[in-house]
């Protein structure tokens, strides 16, 4: 899980130290992991809109009251998260364990890439 996301995480801020803006910078993270899958990285955008489109419906339906608007590195950080999050899951067939299980390697992975997300973003910049 670690190396998945400190690798993708290396592409996307170098991406972006290169000049490339945030969609492109993810869209190198599909193409590195995925170079000779085509299939994998429609799989894994496809699965990435629905979590982005779940997230926004569940705001929606639970009346959740954002008090602050998120700033557009929360956004981007967020959408980055979902990506890699998505990989992870097709890689690792999280979808076919049970809900306790995918429910604690949630908690891991957002641990593990909000840490080298904040570090490696201090360290590109």
């Amino acid at each position: 899980m670690g190396g998945l996301i400190k690798k993708n995480l290396m592409v996307y801020f170098n991406s972006r130290k290169k000049g490339a803006d945030h969609q492109n910078a993810m869209k190198m993270c599909l193409a590195t992991r995925y170079r000779l899958e085509t299939d994998k990285i429609q799989e894994a955008v496809s699965w990435w809109k629905g979590v982005r489109m779940a997230e926004a419906d569940y705001i929606k339906m639970a009346h959740i009251k954002i008090t602050k608007p998120p700033t557009k590195d929360d956004i981007e950080k967020d959408e980055l998260r979902d990506l890699l999050h998505t990989m992870y899951t097709i890689e690792s067939h999280l979808d076919q364990r049970d809900t306790f299980i995918r429910v604690k390697e949630n908690e891991r992975f957002d641990d593990k890439f909000s840490k080298l997300y904040d570090s490696m973003k201090a360290e590109y910049s």
